[in-house]
């Protein structure tokens, strides 16, 4: 009966530890998409563009925006808030590296 008991507050810790780190997962990309977005919106309002389906790939087209955006996410990234977000340090790695 003990090991039971032992067992299922196994699987709760387990499974409370697994839901944390999906919730962390998606809160971690949720930020970075937001930063994304914001760093889009900085280098489009200081270089004129054509307008090209979304923000996105019209900042894309042009390399003074690409490079804003660039540099934004950068310091964004190097934030304390991402400081626990994998795929953030990751990105911004290979951003120091591009640059």
């Amino acid at each position: 009966m003990g090991n039971h008991i032992v067992f299922l507050v196994l699987i709760q810790l387990l499974a409370t530890q697994y839901g944390f780190a999906v919730i962390n997962f998606a809160g971690c990309n949720r930020k970075v998409a937001d930063s994304t977005a914001q760093c889009i919106s900085e280098g489009l309002s200081v270089v004129p563009c054509t307008w090209n389906e979304t923000p996105a790939k019209t900042c894309r087209m042009s390399k003074r925006c690409e490079t804003i955006k660039t540099q934004c996410l950068i310091r964004e990234l190097k934030q304390s808030q991402f400081d626990q977000c994998p795929q953030a340090q990751t990105l911004l790695r290979s951003l120091q590296r591009s640059c």
